[in-house]
């Protein structure tokens, strides 16, 4: 989507997630391949690249031990309808991938993990990760379920995600977890027998978004 960025920036954190389990994902992904988008009413609200970002969190030995870091928005924007999110689509920038847990002056574990990962997503071929939100329900006025499909690489799989939507001081905060089962998407997926095992297959995920008005 292309608009124009509006004059006024109002600050909108978007933490979109789903606390649910790889295999209610995996039920999502047998019942069907993609969502197919509908034409959607509402405003296009530009996200603010400087300010939004994502977080991801993966575990190894069954839990017990864990790397996090960050990724920066590339583009995206938000549809808006009647103060509550219609759609949307977000652009996540893999060139942008850093870990954070561990310490500048130890830099080659540092360096050799950031490796690591950016091979894993193939981000030399793959510089970029989707997010098209289809369509959305309101159960409450502070909780809400998207539904979207998310790709990464080359494969394309529809997501439920579930939200709370806060209203303060005029603000807009969309908060939950976000769980992929990373196999879905041929993340780690072509690694050895020992890192297909050492390596769990559960990722966490949470995006902060914030939009110009």
């Amino acid at each position: 989507m292309n608009i124009k960025s509006i004059c006024q920036l109002v600050p909108v954190f978007l933490l979109l997630g789903c606390q649910q389990s790889s295999e209610r994902v995996n039920s999502i992904l047998q019942e069907q391949a993609s969502v197919t988008p509908v034409a959607m009413e509402g405003v296009a609200y530009e996200i603010s690249t400087e300010k939004s970002r994502m977080y991801w969190k993966g575990t190894k030995l069954f839990y017990t031990r864990s790397h996090e870091g960050v990724l920066k928005v590339k583009q995206g924007t938000l549809m808006v309808l009647d103060g509550k999110l219609v759609g949307g689509q977000v652009v996540m920038d893999m060139n942008s991938l850093q870990v954070t847990d561990i310490p500048t002056d130890q830099p080659v574990p540092l360096r050799n993990l950031t490796r690591h990962l950016k091979e894993e997503f193939e981000v030399a071929k793959f510089s970029d990760s989707t997010f098209d939100i289809i369509s959305t329900h309101y159960h409450s006025p502070d909780s809400l379920t998207l539904l979207g499909n998310l790709q990464i690489k080359e494969k394309l799989q529809p997501i439920e995600v579930t939200a709370i939507h806060r209203k303060v001081d005029g603000m807009h905060f969309f908060e939950s977890g976000f769980i992929l089962d990373r196999f879905a998407w041929d993340i780690g997926s072509n690694g050895s027998w020992l890192e297909k095992r050492v390596v769990d297959r559960e990722m966490s995920l949470r995006i902060k978004l914030v939009i110009l008005k």
